[in-house]
C-alpha cells in the first residue's frame, strides 16, 4: 500500500508539472513582425532656383563694353558680354539664387567643379577672356527661404587684334538638399 501511495503521489506531482510545463508553452508565445523601410526622396521638395532680374555692370574703362544677363527658367539663365576692347577690362552680372524650399537648406555641393561651381569657356575665347564667379555665400548654406548672389565675371585677358567672335562660355553652381538647420 505504501508504494502505491507513493506511486500515487509520484504521478500526481509528475501531473502536476506537466500540467505547469504545458499551460506555460501553451500560453506563452511570441509574435514577430520583421520587414525592410525604404523611403524615396522627392524632387519636388528641394527648390533652389534664379529670381529675380540680374544687374550688369561694366568696370575698368570703355564706355563701349555692355552686359546683360536673363533668367530664363528656373535652373536657367543667359549672359551676353560685348564691346569690350583693352586688357583688364571686365563686366559682371549679378544673379540672385533663392531657396524656395521649406524642408531643406541648400548647400553648396563643392564635389562638383571647384569648389561648387564649374567654369567652361570655349572656343576661342580662352584666350581673351577670363570667367570667374562668386557666390555671396560661398561654402555655406542657403537656408531654406533664404537666398544669396551669383556674380559672374569676364574680364579681358589681352587686348585683341582683330574682333574676337562670340565664345561660348557657362558657369553652372549645384547644390545638395541638406536637413534644415535648427
Amino acid at each position: 500500500m505504501r508504494r502505491r501511495k507513493l506511486f500515487i503521489g509520484a504521478l500526481l506531482a509528475f501531473a502536476i508539472a506537466f500540467l505547469g510545463i504545458g499551460y506555460a508553452a501553451i500560453t506563452n508565445r511570441t509574435l514577430t513582425v520583421s520587414g525592410t523601410a525604404a523611403a524615396t526622396a522627392d524632387d519636388s521638395a528641394f527648390d533652389v532656383k534664379f529670381t529675380g532680374t540680374p544687374t550688369a555692370s561694366t568696370t575698368n574703362g570703355g564706355s563701349s563694353a555692355s552686359a546683360s544677363g536673363t533668367v530664363t527658367g528656373d535652373l536657367a539663365a543667359t549672359i551676353t558680354v560685348s564691346g569690350m576692347t583693352t586688357k583688364d577690362q571686365y563686366v559682371t552680372v549679378t544673379y540672385t539664387i533663392s531657396n524656395a524650399s521649406t524642408e531643406y537648406d541648400a548647400q553648396l555641393d563643392t564635389t562638383y567643379g571647384t569648389s561648387g561651381i564649374l567654369i567652361t569657356n570655349a572656343d576661342d575665347g580662352a584666350a581673351y577672356f577670363t570667367v570667374t564667379a562668386t557666390l555671396g555665400n560661398e561654402g555655406a548654406n542657403i537656408a531654406a527661404g533664404g537666398s544669396t548672389t551669383l556674380v559672374v565675371k569676364v574680364q579681358m585677358a589681352k587686348t585683341p587684334a582683330a574682333d574676337v567672335a562670340a565664345s561660348d562660355i557657362s558657369v553652372s553652381v549645384r547644390y545638395k538638399p541638406v536637413e534644415k538647420s535648427a
